[in-house]
């Protein structure tokens, strides 16, 4: 980006784009027009440096010569709010900066070398992730699969990917702050429509190729059983049920279904990807708090029972639940899937962002899967299903500790309550999906040197290979590659998801604890003091009409009812329902 750069008689400028304008129109959209004064010279330059460092190429000296003095300050003062601003973690372009070069793209319509300029920087921001990993963190595999996705979906791709390969190596525990669990990850891609998300489709389908080719054969056997069953119905015996170990889950599918296919798999990981992420909100329903839970508990790898009286319904007993799943579908419906952003489901949950192509121009060749990439990403796929043992990589955990506290501290200073909350997972999954690329890498070596199947011979005769072989892999790289992920996992969450949950905390702070009970104020809590331990949902409207009047409709009743009982308030018992305050 250096040479883009440049200063010339009329000031600095980005390929023909004054950093004059830029700051012009920040101005004018953030500040009313207004210039700092004394009082806040110190904030607005160090805001201005925080946007302008990711068009200036992070240059402490472009930066100290683009960014006016304002009244009050000094030129050491300005540079240490620069330094400051350059010393925060590197991220893509703020949402403040891309609204201000859209501005800009409307105010020069018609000059074409600005015009080419802002599109140079966009350009340059959709590779900020794949510039940032570097190729030695993308082993064969991975890379394949984001050349053949394209790099400016890099985040998505080893998203998608490391879920993939936490399934396929089922049998590999990664040690994180001292205890051992599989790597469990749940992932969702979101992008507006036409953003290119059906590109991972083919990707996937040659990561999991082993696991189709095999369910194959369990579904085919299903087949069978359910055809005969179906001759028989009226047969003294019918044929008794297969319980086959399908790994592969469809998400078309209901509650009861989906645990009788978990229970099968018990031990190992099963796996879902839908291009469709509106499948789980409409074919869940109701049953989306399900959803959430069993997320919630794949993710921490405990235990999972499901029970009913009838004995043709789904009881299942699952002592490890293993469930990765990769979601992809637009921010409505993200937000259809993750309806409560507190209860622990969203916080388990690694979001990536397609790139914005509203205004990119249709490339001559789009990136595809080759025949050489699917063969290389089934081999190393190949290698993971036989990978084995606890591992236990000190390198990781040290930077993770790193990252936790530089977090920690950035957010005390900022007083960012939720990205302060955010960070207590998501180096979970960086470090579960860092250990995914290293297992990758692991399998791209030991392909080219010793071949497919030599490989595969010497992971199934020795046992304790794979932890040997991650340990070599804590390379600068790999190191630098879980920052990246980290940072990219926190800072994509609260782009969707900041207002919501500040709203979601602030909302928490209208309930006061009384006697170990929990109250709201509020007209609905008013109707509650006035309604009976048990009520009918008739009872409750008859409360509406007489508190809020003629305007309650039994819908609003219903709404409310449910919310009372989503935040535990009551239960349903029968045909009723039961006041938590008054019983339990």
């Amino acid at each position: 980006m250096n040479e883009t750069i440049r200063t010339t008689g009329r000031g600095a400028d980005y390929n023909g784009l004054p950093f004059s304008s830029i700051i012009d129109e920040i101005n004018r959209r953030y500040y009313g027009g207004m210039e700092p004064g004394e009082l806040d010279s110190t904030t607005r330059t160090y805001e201005l440096a925080m946007l302008l460092r990711h068009i200036t190429n992070y240059s402490e000296v472009m930066l100290n010569n683009v960014i006016p003095i304002y009244k009050g300050m000094t030129e050491e003062m300005k540079l240490k709010q620069i330094k400051a601003a350059l010393n925060a973690t590197k991220t893509q372009m703020p949402q403040r900066l891309r609204d201000v070069l859209y501005a800009l793209r409307k105010t020069f319509a018609d000059n074409e070398e600005i015009q080419q300029a802002i599109d140079d920087i966009e350009t340059e921001d959709e590779f900020f992730h794949y510039n940032s990993l570097g190729k030695r963190a993308l082993p064969m595999g991975v890379n394949d699969s984001v050349e053949a996705v394209g790099r400016t979906k890099t985040m998505a791709v080893i998203y998608t990917v490391a879920a993939i390969i936490g399934a396929l190596a089922t049998k590999v525990r990664l040690a994180i702050h001292g205890k051992f669990n599989h790597l469990n990850i749940d992932v969702f891609i979101c992008g507006s429509a036409a953003s290119g998300k059906g590109s991972l489709d083919e990707v996937v389908d040659s990561w999991t190729e082993s696991l189709r080719e095999q369910d194959r054969i369990y579904l085919k056997q299903e087949r069978e059983w359910r055809d005969r069953a179906k001759r028989e119905r009226n047969a003294k015996k019918l044929p008794d049920q297969p319980h086959l170990p399908i790994r592969l889950i469809s998400l078309n599918n209901t509650v009861a279904n989906v645990s009788e296919r978990l229970a099968n798999v018990d031990g190992i990981h099963a796996f879902s990807y839908t291009p469709e992420g509106d499948i789980v909100a409409q074919k869940w329903g109701s049953a989306l708090t399900d959803f959430s839970v069993m997320k919630r508990m794949s993710y921490d790898g405990v235990g999972y029972s499901r029970e009913a009286k009838s004995l043709d319904s789904v009881n299942v007993h699952i002592d490890k639940l293993l469930w990765n799943s990769v979601l992809v579908g637009t921010s409505s419906c993200l937000y259809k899937v993750v309806r409560n952003v507190v209860d622990g489901q969203l916080s388990r949950l690694a979001i990536a962002a397609m790139p914005d192509n509203t205004f990119t121009p249709l490339e001559e060749k789009e990136p595809h899967l080759t025949l050489q990439q699917a063969d290389n990403i089934r081999n190393v796929a190949r290698l993971l299903m036989l990978m084995q043992g606890d591992v236990e990589l000190t390198k990781l955990e040290r930077r993770c500790r790193e990252w936790l506290e530089t977090v920690r501290k950035e957010t005390l200073q900022n007083d960012d309550r939720v990205k302060a909350r955010c960070r207590l997972r998501d180096h979970v999954t960086a470090m579960r999906m860092t250990a995914g690329l290293m297992l990758a890498s692991v399998a791209a070596k030991m392909i080219r040197r010793y071949g497919v199947d030599e490989a595969e011979r010497m992971l199934k005769e020795q046992p304790f290979l794979t932890a040997q072989l991650m340990e070599k892999e804590q390379t600068k790289e790999m190191l630098d590659a879980f920052s990246v992920i980290a940072d990219s996992i926190t800072e994509t969450k609260l782009r969707f998801f900041r207002s919501r949950i500040e709203k979601a905390y602030a909302s928490c702070e209208e309930y006061e604890c009384i006697n170990g009970q929990r109250y709201r104020k509020g007209k609905n809590d008013t109707i509650y003091e006035r309604l009976p331990a048990q009520f009918t949902i008739d009872q409750a409207m008859q409360q509406c009409l007489a508190i809020k009047g003629t305007g309650v409709s039994r819908n609003s009743t219903r709404m409310m009812i449910k919310n009372w009982n989503s935040q535990g308030l009551i239960y349903k018992k029968e045909h009723y329902y039961v006041k938590i305050t008054q019983e339990r």
